[in-house]
């Protein structure tokens, strides 16, 4: 007969808690971890910020910038989520995604949170095409549409 399987406290991606025969209060850790789900599901944070907001609520997402402070600090390049009246921490992991809506834009966690920076629009050259540069524009302007790149500012 094979040996049962042993789990650790929290899940491996997402460090979402898990439940164990015996434990008291289970509803609190099933409820922790669905709303976990939740924030995360969608992969939307509302803004990148070095400071917690002021008043946040159930279940508002955001990335949090280098160098955090106040309930962030120590928590930098994680996902924040507030629940129940506390600040909870997800830390990102390889390859992961979010839109940042205040950005407008995607940042993708490859060692670190990285965005893509505006586009310029093209200028100069000694030889100007014309459907070369069209195609480049109409390119450009899906990638901000989709949220890969910022509007110029």
């Amino acid at each position: 007969m094979p040996e049962p399987i042993s789990f650790t406290t929290a899940t491996n991606t997402l460090s979402l808690p898990l439940l164990f025969p015996g434990q008291a209060q289970k509803e609190f850790y099933v409820n922790q971890s669905l709303t976990l789900i939740d924030a995360l599901l969608h992969r939307t944070v509302l803004a990148t910020l070095a400071s917690p907001p002021a008043n946040a609520a159930d279940g508002q997402t955001y990335r949090v910038a280098d160098a955090a402070d106040g309930a962030w600090s120590g928590h930098d390049e994680t996902i924040a989520i507030f629940i129940g009246g506390d600040w909870q921490f997800i830390p990102p992991v390889e390859g992961m995604q979010v839109y940042d809506q205040d950005a407008g834009q995607f940042a993708c966690y490859r060692s670190g949170w990285v965005t893509v920076s505006t586009l310029s629009a093209i200028q100069g050259g000694a030889v100007i095409d014309v459907e070369a540069r069209a195609a480049i524009a109409a390119l450009s302007q899906t990638l901000r549409d989709i949220g890969f790149v910022p509007e110029s500012t």
